[in-house]
């Protein structure tokens, strides 16, 4: 029991610790800089800045607790015409 719950306690600190730079890294960004795409198949950084914290939420909320993830339960994929 006590190695799970130092196991949860890591991915929850992990977890915080990575959105957490995340936000500081693209805290200085203009917006046009966010959504700058390079030529080719990629995401702007904007993109991957969203994306990384939502799938987290989905990790979260939906596979580990089987609650609806705070995105949707704010209704953001409504907002922002997401599906």
């Amino acid at each position: 029991m006590a190695a799970a719950l130092n196991l949860q306690n890591y991915l929850a600190h992990y977890t915080a610790a990575v959105l957490e730079q995340i936000a500081s890294s693209i805290e200085d960004l203009t917006e046009d800089e966010l959504h700058f795409r390079p030529d080719g198949p990629c995401n702007s950084i904007g993109f991957d800045a969203w994306h990384i914290p939502r799938t987290a939420d989905n990790l979260i909320h939906f596979a580990f607790e089987r609650e609806m993830p705070v995105w949707l339960q704010q209704g953001l994929n409504e907002a922002w015409d997401l599906p």
